[in-house]
């Protein structure tokens, strides 16, 4: 089958030589995609797959001319055939002009469905490459020692519902994405590799500060619209514009702009995870961050450099029961992060946060606060805080709204008029937890009991564990001991 948008016709040449060449065909096609004014993909049927590179699409043009000289020169033995490559007939000009002038762009993003090495390849999936692995049930030691070692239950499970969400697809909807802080050599590089294999070719790098910082072409990176993005090293503890960041995670269309091509729309499908030293800067109750961010945190407990060689290279072998346990997590837990709040960045970083919980105890104490008397405590908090940056009146005015259910600009209280009334303190405004309880019918993952097979249960299977005496301490010095949870009996269920 050849390529539907071009025919390969013969004609007279010089010296009267029956000359091959192609003829392009403007029009509607399902061979050739067109973006930004110039070629984006065409299909390659005989590899069955989608191809970018125009060093590799010359050559496939050029064997549907070669196909019919082949035949043509069998009655025609003087024929010849004009590719592509040959830059003295200056073909190459009339393609470029016609996929950067003749053509209008129509195109659907490429490699947006992961595919594994046992899918079968089609057209419509709009693949590029597949994964080297495919799902599978299988056991997972290596990973399992290292994650559990670096990571406590609670921020593993953060990190593979990121990396489920991925492998099924909703991250294209999912408005979130992952940082992952601690001190350096913690295991935050050692997480993303390992998510860098899971997503082998699917990925790429990128540089935060491209994107928050105004550079012009900062979403060139992400051209190819990769499933995944991952900083290893990124610092978003000073941005100066977080607008293009939250239109990036909320998969909203953006004008793109890259070097010598013209400007286009496109919508990123690309899910974010970062790894910093330092915390993210949430700068006011209302930043789109405090919706976005699923933060995690290694314990800080290293494995032996040997060991840590050797399971990295097993889990190289794992990556199959890897994925198919996060995806897996994921699907039984869709909707545990919708309302998260990264409670731990807000409270390092969000300096008015600060102050609440430093006058928390007045406002809860009241029915109704005023902005002179909220002001007054302001002030002796920046006093006492040292802090170098301090709101202005009307600044705190409005961020202190966002803290209470009413505001009223005059407001009878007590009897006595006043101006500028707070009412109803919302101590927990910013909090993750108020989702949990207000959401009753959405399970814990974490069930510490006998009668339930909970998520911690997997993870935590091969921790170390041992019997307590009576009185509750261990029967053995812990470097003793060499059994793991999943051996004691009624403490874990298999």
């Amino acid at each position: 089958m050849g390529l539907d948008f071009m025919n390969v016709l013969t004609r007279v040449g010089k010296n009267k030589v029956t000359e091959v060449y192609p003829a392009f065909i403007t029009g509607r096609t399902k061979d050739l995609m067109i973006r930004g004014g110039d070629v984006y993909a065409v299909w390659d049927d005989n590899n069955k797959k989608w191809i970018t590179d125009e060093l590799d699409i010359l050559p496939l043009i050029d064997s549907e001319i070669r196909k019919v000289y082949e035949e043509v020169k069998q009655h025609d033995p003087m024929a010849r055939p004009l590719y592509l490559r040959d830059t003295d007939n200056r073909l190459i000009a009339k393609w470029h002009q016609f996929v950067q002038k003749d053509m209008r762009d129509t195109y659907v993003p490429l490699d947006s469905k992961i595919i594994f090495d046992n899918d079968e390849p089609k057209k419509e999936n709009y693949a590029t490459k597949c994964l080297p692995y495919h799902l599978e049930d299988k056991e997972t030691p290596a990973y399992t020692k290292l994650a559990t070692t670096l990571y406590s239950p609670e921020e593993l499970f953060k990190i593979e519902w990121c990396v489920g969400a991925v492998l099924s697809g909703d991250s294209k909807n999912i408005q979130k994405f992952l940082v992952i802080t601690g001190d350096a050599g913690a295991g935050k590089s050692t997480m993303l590799n390992i998510i860098q294999m899971l997503f082998s070719g699917y990925c790429i790098s990128f540089d935060s500060k491209d994107i928050v910082n105004g550079s012009s072409f900062g979403l060139e990176q992400f051209r190819t619209n990769p499933m995944l993005a991952i900083e290893h090293d990124g610092n978003l503890s000073r941005i100066m514009d977080n607008s293009r960041l939250n239109s990036l995670i909320s998969h909203e269309s953006i004008t793109v702009n890259q070097k010598y091509k013209s400007s286009y729309e496109m919508k990123f499908d690309t899910f974010l995870i970062m790894a910093s030293n330092l915390p993210v800067e949430i700068t006011d109750a209302k930043s789109g961050l405090t919706r976005r961010i699923i933060d995690a945190e290694p314990t800080g407990i290293k494995v032996p450099i040997d060991e840590y060689h050797r399971l990295m290279e097993q889990i190289k072998f794992e990556l199959g029961g890897i994925a198919k346990h996060c995806l897996d997590l994921y699907l039984n837990n869709k909707h545990y992060f919708d309302k998260y709040r990264p409670e731990k960045q807000i409270a390092k970083t969000y300096r008015f946060y600060d102050f609440i919980d430093y006058a928390e105890k007045d406002f809860k104490e009241h029915d109704a606060t005023t902005l002179d008397y909220a002001w007054q405590k302001y002030r002796k908090y920046i006093e006492l805080s040292g802090e170098k940056y301090p709101f202005d009146r009307l600044r705190f005015k409005n961020e202190l709204m966002e803290f209470f259910k009413e505001f009223y600009p005059r407001r009878r209280v007590a009897g006595v008029d006043h101006r500028n009334v707070y009412i109803g303190f919302i101590n927990d405004r910013l909090a993750s937890h108020k989702y949990i309880e207000e959401n009753s019918d959405i399970p814990s993952w974490l069930k510490l009991n006998t009668y339930t097979t909970s998520t911690f249960d997997e993870v935590a299977k091969l921790y170390p564990a041992q019997p307590a005496k009576e009185d509750g301490t261990p029967l053995n010095y812990w470097d003793k001991v060499d059994t793991c949870l999943a051996e004691i009996e009624g403490l874990y269920i298999m």
